[in-house]
């Protein structure tokens, strides 16, 4: 049987270096650019990093909720996530980006104190919608993080014309 406050220190960690991998990855979006659409689908630098944002919010949300003994009153059964990243967008859209990277950064912050007062025996505590607290982090920060990592670095190795550079360059 694993030790609880282990996993609870790993997960931490892993946060952390997810997070790590998405700073590197839009670090390299020129300044210029940020509010420029097309970096993730047609959302601009400055909509990821609110997207971002919402999620590690919820994931502090869904902590908050554990660490109150009361996660299975988090979350919506009929949860719209396509209308929620739709408005998130579009709220976003022409948003100050300094004030978006203050905003993601608070969160990502808010998510690691969060887990660091998090009982470790929360982890397996369930949402309404049925995942476990540790799956909420996960979804919302660790495979969110590294997705969009890899969708930012994916847009870098695309050609001029948004097609992939074939082998010869």
């Amino acid at each position: 049987m694993d030790d609880p406050r282990a996993r609870l220190a790993g997960l931490l960690d892993e946060v952390r270096a997810a997070h790590d991998a998405f700073g590197v990855a839009i670090g390299r979006v020129d300044p210029g650019l940020v509010q420029a659409p097309g970096l993730v689908g047609s959302w601009s630098a400055a909509q990821l990093l609110a997207h971002l944002a919402f999620w590690a919010e919820h994931a502090v949300g869904a902590l908050h909720a554990a660490a109150d003994g009361r996660a299975d009153s988090f979350g919506d059964d009929d949860i719209d996530v396509d209308g929620l990243n739709a408005g998130v967008a579009a709220g976003a859209a022409g948003a100050a980006y300094p004030a978006l990277q203050q905003r993601e950064a608070a969160a990502f912050a808010a998510v690691l104190a969060a887990l660091e007062r998090l009982p470790s025996a929360a982890l397996d505590d369930q949402v309404r919608y049925g995942d476990s607290i540790e799956t909420v982090v996960r979804d919302d920060t660790i495979d969110h993080y590294l997705e969009h990592a890899a969708d930012v670095d994916a847009w870098f190795a695309a050609g001029p014309d948004g097609e992939e550079p074939d082998e010869e360059g």
